[in-house]
């Protein structure tokens, strides 16, 4: 949950962040699985990773239908992400990046972020992914709010801590450079910082 700001000081915004798996098809039954969690946790705004979304998707969903606003940001492998903001919230400032990895917009004086990085540990997929941190994710942060919330599905590391074997393959120096820059603190870490249980999400 996060505290809205001076505007709205009682109110706080749950933020969920789902990666979808879109490469085993966005089937009409994850859809409805997606709108139960929505429902059971009582989400305000929901960030997805790994979507192809068309004009029919989340049209048989009636509550996600009727209580959200969708945006979309589809990339050409299928592999995009999307938002899901509840009808009762204003958003605005939405960017979004040209590959389909990334969406940040603000709601009152809170910037929310949804970052997909390039999975693979091989030289390639590592470059690509220190590009997007080092480049895509400060462009679009450079003027956040004073406070937020920004996660998704980094496929990296900041800390050794949050990898099981081989954290040297999955660490970003550009995504730990991102963290200090912007003052982000790891939400699960500060919970619980010794739990064998991993979080992508990060505030601000």
């Amino acid at each position: 949950e996060i505290k809205m700001g001076c505007s709205n000081p009682d109110k706080f915004l749950t933020v969920a962040y789902l990666n979808i798996h879109g490469q085993t098809n966005f089937t009409e039954a994850k859809q409805f699985q997606i709108q139960d969690f929505l429902k059971y946790n009582n989400v305000d705004v929901a960030y997805l990773q790994e979507t192809d979304i068309c004009d029919e998707t989340f049209s048989t969903c009636n509550y996600i239908s009727s209580s959200f606003n969708l945006i979309t940001n589809n990339a050409e492998n299928k592999y995009g992400t999307a938002s899901l903001v509840r009808t009762d919230l204003v958003y605005e400032n939405v960017k979004c990046d040209t590959a389909g990895r990334a969406i940040v917009f603000d709601i009152g004086e809170i910037t929310l972020g949804n970052f997909y990085g390039h999975s693979g540990t091989d030289a390639t997929s590592r470059a690509s992914r220190e590009k997007f941190c080092a480049e895509t994710v400060p462009q679009l942060l450079t003027n956040k709010r004073p406070a937020g919330c920004v996660g998704g599905d980094w496929n990296c590391i900041v800390d050794k801590a949050d990898a099981t074997a081989h954290p040297e393959s999955k660490f970003s120096n550009s995504l730990k450079r991102v963290v200090k820059t912007f003052d982000i603190l790891d939400s699960f870490r500060l919970l619980y910082p010794k739990l064998a249980a991993y979080s992508r999400s990060m505030v601000m």
